[in-house]
């Protein structure tokens, strides 16, 4: 680490600032230096615009003060402006025009009574339909779409709740049957507490828990649809966390899939039964389950 020239840190904005001082402390440590990062350059890149550090159950001023720029090491930063954006040299006029409009809304330009913001008319769908037929279209075709039908197309919504409710829409269109999976949700009691204690907590609810770590407690698959893999299985032969997959064989303890995307494109893998134990934080109960 002394011999280290520089540390280039990117998405800085996302980075709790406790992250930042954290490595500035234990540099400063090792190398017997106080100077920020032990005197090593730092490059730390990022855009405020976009996600900021997520601090659960937290308030805007709780995120804001949780940013790099609330950190002691922020009056030693030269600020450096990259001004032009290299991915739209080659864009057609309709992106850099949705790309001006991304950056006044995040600056806070051209709002509505200076608090609200108008999505134009070419951008605004009155019904969750149309906006499948546009995003999905022909995805009722038999057999199902092929698997780079879904590589490049996706809905985003920002509740699992949305997610999971047009993901079932999505999945009614689709030909073919549905098979589905009930999680076998146990809790894990703590050493030396009495298991009776946790008996009072229904299976159903433990089903009914909602966590971006967690598939759904009841969860509706077809042959051709598309699966995201929520842990590093074996990130070697390209089964980590984000994996893009289609289901193309099931049965009750295995899925057969298709990579999609990335180097390992097209490669066949078989997915097992997976015990995952989210933290009480991630799954926002108070207990533990598996």
């Amino acid at each position: 680490m002394t011999m280290a020239a520089a540390i280039i840190w990117d998405k800085i904005g996302t980075q709790h600032r406790y992250a930042v001082d954290a490595v500035d402390q234990t540099l400063c440590d090792i190398c017997n230096d106080d100077q920020p990062f032990a005197g090593i350059i730092a490059v730390l890149g990022g855009d405020f615009l976009q996600t900021l550090p997520v601090v659960p159950k937290g308030s805007c001023e709780d995120i804001v003060d949780a940013t790099v720029q609330q950190s002691h090491l922020w009056q030693n930063t030269e600020i450096l402006f990259l001004r032009q954006n290299m991915h739209l040299d080659q864009a057609s006029a309709n992106v850099q025009q949705f790309s001006q409009w991304l950056l006044n809304v995040g600056h806070g330009r051209n709002l509505v009574n200076n608090s609200q913001i108008h999505l134009p008319e070419h951008m605004r769908v009155d019904d969750v339909g149309l906006l499948i037929d546009s995003i999905y279209p022909d995805v009722n075709s038999n057999p199902p779409p092929p698997p780079d039908y879904f590589l490049n197309q996706m809905i985003l919504a920002p509740q699992n709740a949305d997610v999971g409710e047009l993901n079932q829409q999505i999945l009614d269109r689709m030909s073919g049957d549905v098979q589905q999976y009930i999680s076998a949700d146990d809790m894990l009691c703590e050493v030396g507490a009495d298991p009776e204690d946790d008996e009072h907590i229904p299976v159903k609810f433990l089903h009914s828990i909602n966590s971006s770590s967690l598939p759904p407690g009841e969860l509706n698959l077809k042959v051709g649809c598309p699966v995201i893999l929520l842990c590093n299985l074996s990130p070697s032969q390209g089964l980590f966390n984000g994996t893009h997959m289609i289901v193309t064989w099931m049965c009750d303890r295995v899925l057969k899939v298709c990579l999609i995307g990335g180097e390992h494109d097209r490669k066949i893998a078989l997915i097992p039964h997976i015990t995952l134990t989210p933290t009480s934080s991630t799954a926002d109960v108070a207990f533990k389950f598996k």
